[in-house]
């Protein structure tokens, strides 16, 4: 995975909660980078959208040797129940895409 195709998806995510807090100020959603994966031995970072207020979050992540995938999954960053990871062809995820993921968890 390449530092700028990582940074591009950090730009959409971030782009999407604004887009998205502008439209449902109520939700209070916040972005941040999930960079211990690695820590655990897995060879991806991730983007991560929070709403603290629920515990609800979603996960966007890229694996080092998937450079053209982006696995995203929806749950709650308090609990350790396993959530279904899906993924999605780097050249699909748009900033609608992920407003839409927002939307649908959030």
């Amino acid at each position: 995975m390449s530092n700028k195709i990582f940074a591009d998806l950090q730009r959409m995510v971030m782009i999407a909660n604004e887009e998205f807090l502008l439209d449902n100020p109520q939700n209070k959603t916040e972005v941040g980078l999930q960079t211990s994966m690695r820590d655990e031995g897995f060879m991806a970072d991730g983007v991560v959208l929070d709403q603290h207020s629920t515990s609800k979050r979603i996960v966007f992540h890229m694996h080092d040797n998937h450079p053209g995938v982006v696995g995203y999954a929806a749950g709650f960053s308090n609990r350790e129940t396993k959530t279904e990871m899906k993924s999605i062809e780097l050249e699909k995820v748009t900033i609608a895409f992920i407003k839409e993921q927002m939307k649908n968890h959030f």
